[in-house]
């Protein structure tokens, strides 16, 4: 089964931080990457979902994580 798209992403980035050398670069690279993924792309994905498909929406996400 593929990964989630997300945690690909985060694991690019924690590769190159490791490449380069420098464990700083990796815990703020991660945290932004998350935080900008989150605000910027989840979030308002979500919303969009719950104006579309309302309660069918809401059982969904009670039963997947928001990550898959």
């Amino acid at each position: 089964m593929p990964g989630s798209p997300m945690v690909g992403m985060a694991s690019l980035i924690a590769a190159w931080s490791l490449g380069v050398g420098t464990v700083l670069g990796l815990v703020g690279a991660e945290a932004f990457f998350v935080f900008v993924m989150t605000r910027l792309q989840i979030q308002p994905e979500e919303r969009m979902l719950l104006s579309e498909f309302g309660v069918l929406y809401e059982q969904y996400y009670a039963k997947v994580h928001r990550g898959l």
